[in-house]
């Protein structure tokens, strides 16, 4: 009975302990004078909980959101009135570190991809021309990989199914689309037919079901969440409606608002300390 007692213990710390995409979703929308700095953390099926905003006012944070399970941070861009962006790290206290500065026309798009460590963001020019560079939170570092198309201005989130990017294009008519982005080579392409109008909030892979999670906007700045299926017939479905100016592009995955403790390294050797222990033990019973 003790050795069952120790091996349910060691597997059961494991079970608790083994990482997983989080359950609540955060979003950034407008503060009460509409500048983009209000962030809020709701689960899929709402409403939205205002947690703090970031800044004096002076920037707008429209340049996506992200975290890093890694850093146990989240990262955001944020421009100021000239246009000019720089990169910015807060937790869930809401304080805020900037971390450095990129250029002009960084907004649309930020995504973690935790295989290599980076970020990836989207850029756009005067034209309205997306690129992707890669930024290394580490190093200061921001690098150019491609460029993309127009329109890439709603959001961009790394999927751990394929090790792809997926981003939200708006064309002219405000038509959004779900694109793919291949990192390695650049490759762009739809994962299914137009989704609708008004996609600017963001978009965040679904771990779970490999779908996708995305905020459009309607014409009078009410904001809902919706799920997506890319490739699947009705792929878009509505779901709670967030609140008003949920626009910045910014929409991830985070740790519970209210119990964002990281297990400690230790917690992971003590679960293997415990099984070892009871493999010995019943070695020695056996023998």
């Amino acid at each position: 009975m003790r050795i069952f007692s120790l091996s349910a213990v060691a597997v059961l710390g494991l079970a608790l302990t083994l990482p997983g995409q989080a359950a609540t979703l955060y979003a950034i929308s407008g503060d009460i004078n509409g500048v983009p700095r209000q962030v809020s953390s709701f689960d899929p099926t709402g409403p939205a909980s205002p947690l703090f905003t970031l800044s004096d006012g002076s920037l707008g944070f429209t340049g996506g959101l992200a975290y890093s399970s890694s850093a146990g941070r989240f990262y955001t861009i944020a421009s100021d009135g000239l246009g000019a962006s720089s990169l910015f790290s807060f937790d869930l206290t809401g304080a805020l570190t900037s971390e450095f500065s990129l250029g002009d026309g960084f907004f649309g798009g930020l995504a973690w991809n935790p295989s290599d460590g980076c970020l990836y963001a989207v850029q756009n020019d005067s034209n309205g021309y997306s690129s992707i560079y890669r930024l290394d939170p580490a190093g200061h570092t921001s690098t150019f990989l491609f460029s993309v198309r127009e329109g890439l201005t709603g959001g961009l989130t790394y999927s751990s199914a394929d090790g792809d990017l997926y981003g939200l294009v708006n064309d002219f008519m405000g038509n959004s689309t779900l694109m793919r982005i291949t990192i390695a080579t650049g490759a762009f392409s739809a994962t299914s037919p137009p989704l609708g109008t008004g996609f600017l909030g963001g978009v965040a892979f679904n771990q779970a079901t490999g779908g996708f999670y995305a905020i459009n906007i309607d014409n009078f700045g009410a904001s809902t969440l919706n799920e997506i299926l890319p490739g699947a017939p009705g792929s878009v479905t509505p779901g709670p409606i967030l609140g008003d100016g949920y626009a910045a592009a910014g929409l991830t995955y985070g740790p519970d608002a209210t119990n964002s403790t990281v297990p400690e390294p230790a917690t992971y050797l003590l679960c293997a300390a415990g099984l070892a222990l009871a493999g010995w033990k019943r070695r020695r019973l056996r023998s």
